[in-house]
C-alpha cells in the first residue's frame, strides 16, 4: 500500500502534534536497546509511545544538528541551521570573532519563517505550550528574573514574563499560546516554583484542542515538556507540587492526568525501578493529548511526531552522537507506512519541509530552508533521502556519511588574544582563566554542562577526529591521525566542505570566505 500526501479524507488535511520532550534519556524508551534491561524486559511502563512504535515509523537515525537545547529548537522551527540566527547576542558575539559560534545565543525572531508561520498561511489554527527557550519575538523577550525582588515583585515579574512569551509566540506565528515555561526552570524560575509541572503543561494544550475543536481548519500543536531536563534526578521529575508554575502557584493543582500516587503504583506493580516514573508520566501526557484527539473524532486525521531535544549521553553541548543522536517515532497510520524502524539519515532541520511535504503546503522559495523532505521515507516509497548530514555548534562542524563521522574543532584565533580581563569576567566557578576552550568556545574552560563530554571522549580537544560509526558508536577511537585512513579523512573534509559552502560565515580553513 502506497500512500500520498495528496489523498486526504473529506479534503481535510492532517492535523500535527509535535511533542518534543527535554534531555530526554535513551533508557526512557523501551524501542531502543537501552531501554531494555539485561533480560531484555522494557524498563519502562509507556503503553503511549509503545503503540506508537508499533504504528508508526521509528526513525533511529535522526539527528539535531546541534547537541544543545536552544539552537536543536531554533533548527527544528526554522528548518535552518543555527548559524543562520539573527538574534542580537549572536549577532554581536559574530562582530568579535572570524566565525559563527552558535549555542544558547541564538533565537527565534519576527524575522525567521516559522513551522507555526508554515501552518498558519496554510490556513491552520496553531498553537504552542510548554518550554520556550528559544522565541524571541521582537527580540526584546523577558526570560530571567532579576535577583533581591520581593515575592510581591517576582509574582508581578512572572506575569509580565508569561506575557511577554506569548506575545512572542503570536509575534512568530501562534494563534494560541499559554502554560509556557520561559526557559530551563533553574535560573528562570524563583527556587520555590523549582518544580516540573507536566499536567500544567498538558492543560494548556487541552485548552488549545478545546478551542480547536470549534474551529473549521486543521490545527498545529507544539507541545513542549520541560522533563527530563533538571531540576532533581531521573525519576523524580514527577514529586513536584502540581500547582507550581511558570506564574506562580495555582489555588489548586491541575489533575487532567494520573496523579503521582498512581504513577508510583504502576511501576511498583510492574516491579521496575524509580527511574521509570517519569518516563510514564511523560506517556500519560501522550495519552491525555490523544485520548482528547480521538474525543474530538481527530485522532485518525493527525500526524503526531514525538522526539527529544538532544541527546545526553554524554555529548551534550557537541556534535558527538552522545549529544546529537535523537531517535524519533512518527505516527500517522492514514499518512505513512508504519509499523517500520528506518536508518535513514534524517536531520531536525528535515521536520519542517517534511510536515509540509505531508500536509500538502507549498515552501515559498524565499525562506531559506536548509532541510529537505524525508516524506517519501515515511510513506514507505524511499529508504534513504540524505546521502550525508551536517551538523554545528560552537566552533565544531561535522559530517555524517557512508557510517563515518568527521569532526571539525576549530579555536578562533580572536579567542587566543582574549585580555586576561576578559577571561577572568567570563570564566565560571571552579574553572582557570588559562583552561582551554571548549566546543562551545564562549568562556576559558567552558560551562559546567559540558564537563561530561570533555571527560568522556578521548579526542575532545583535537582538531580533526574521524569516527567509523558502525564499528565505534560512542566515537571513542579517533582514526585521524591513522595513516591508512588519510584517504577516507580527506574524502570527509572535502564533504564537509561543500556543505559549508552553502552555509553562513567562514570556518578556519575548510571555508576561508
Amino acid at each position: 500500500m502506497m500512500f500520498s500526501s495528496i489523498c486526504f479524507g473529506q479534503n481535510k488535511k492532517p492535523n500535527v502534534v509535535f511533542f518534543i520532550t527535554d534531555d530526554q534519556h535513551r533508557l526512557e524508551y523501551n524501542f531502543l536497546k537501552e531501554g531494555k534491561n539485561e533480560k531484555g524486559e522494557n524498563r519502562n511502563l509507556q503503553p503511549t509511545l509503545d503503540k506508537l512504535v508499533r504504528e508508526g515509523v521509528v526513525l533511529e537515525n535522526q539527528h539535531v544538528v546541534a547537541g544543545i537545547c536552544t539552537p536543536s529548537r531554533y533548527s527544528l522551527l526554522t528548518g535552518q541551521v543555527p548559524s543562520r540566527a539573527v538574534t542580537k547576542g549572536f549577532l554581536n558575539e559574530e562582530k568579535s570573532c572570524s566565525q559563527k559560534n552558535p549555542h544558547f545565543n541564538v533565537g527565534i525572531t519576527t524575522k525567521n519563517f516559522t513551522m507555526a508561520n508554515m501552518f498558519q498561511n496554510a490556513g491552520y489554527f496553531t498553537g504552542g505550550v510548554g518550554k520556550n527557550h528559544v522565541i524571541d519575538g521582537d527580540g526584546k523577550v523577558s526570560h530571567r528574573l532579576k535577583k533581591n525582588l520581593t515575592k510581591a515583585e517576582e509574582a508581578k515579574r512572572l506575569k509580565h514574563i508569561q506575557e511577554e512569551n506569548i506575545a512572542a509566540y503570536k509575534a512568530c506565528g501562534f494563534d494560541f499560546a499559554t502554560n509556557i515555561y520561559p526557559g530551563n526552570l533553574p535560573g528562570f524560575l524563583p527556587k520555590y516554583l523549582e518544580f516540573h509541572n507536566t499536567d500544567w503543561i498538558i492543560d494548556g494544550a487541552l485548552e488549545f484542542l478545546d478551542e480547536a475543536s470549534e474551529k473549521e481548519e486543521p490545527f498545529f500543536l507544539y507541545c513542549a515538556t520541560t522533563v527530563s531536563h533538571g531540576p532533581a534526578k531521573l525519576g523524580s521529575k514527577y514529586i513536584g507540587d502540581r500547582s507550581a508554575t511558570a506564574v506562580g502557584f495555582l489555588e489548586k493543582p491541575v489533575n487532567v492526568m494520573p496523579d503521582q500516587q498512581s504513577i508510583e503504583n504502576r511501576i511498583a506493580e510492574l516491579g521496575l525501578s524509580d527511574e521509570a516514573k517519569d518516563a510514564l508520566w511523560l506517556d500519560d501526557a501522550m495519552k491525555t493529548v490523544m485520548d482528547k484527539l480521538e474525543a474530538m473524532g481527530e485522532l485518525d486525521n493527525t500526524i503526531f511526531y514525538f522526539m527529544t531535544d538532544n541527546a545526553v549521553e554524554h555529548g551534550k553541548f557537541t556534535c558527538y552522537e552522545g549529544g546529537t543522536n535523537t531517535p524519533a517515532v512518527v505516527w500517522a497510520p492514514k499518512y505513512i507506512q508504519g509499523g517500520r524502524r528506518s536508518d535513514a539519515l534524517v536531520s531536525n532541520i528535515d521536520i519542517m519541509p517534511t510536515l509540509a511535504e505531508l500536509c500538502g503546503i507549498k515552501l515559498s522559495n524565499k525562506n531559506i530552508i536548509d532541510g529537505v523532505s524525508v516524506a517519501s521515507v515515511l510513506t514507505g516509497e524511499k529508504e534513504h533521502v540524505r546521502e550525508n548530514l551536517y551538523l554545528e555548534v560552537g566552533a565544531t562542524r561535522a559530517i555524517i556519511k557512508d557510517g563515518w563521522k568527521y569532526l571539525a574543532f576549530r579555536v578562533p584565533e580572536e579567542r587566543h588574544k582574549w585580555s586576561v580581563e576578559k577571561r577572568r569576567k567570563l570564566v565560571i566557578k571552579g574553572q582557570d582563566i588559562n583552561d582551554p576552550f571548549t566546543h562551545i568556545c564562549d568562556r576559558p574552560g567552558g560551562r559546567g554542562g559540558e564537563s561530561p563530554a570533555m571527560a568522556f571522549y578521548p579526542a575532545y580537544y583535537e582538531p580533526d577526529q574521524l569516527y567509523n560509526l558502525k564499528e565505534d558508536p560512542t566515537e571513542m577511537v579517533n582514526l585521524a591521525k591513522h595513516p591508512e585512513y588519510k584517504e577516507k579523512l580527506e574524502e570527509m573534509k572535502a564533504a564537509l566542505k561543500k556543505e559549508l559552502a552553502n552555509k553562513p560565515g567562514t570556518f578556519a580553513e575548510l571555508k576561508s570566505k
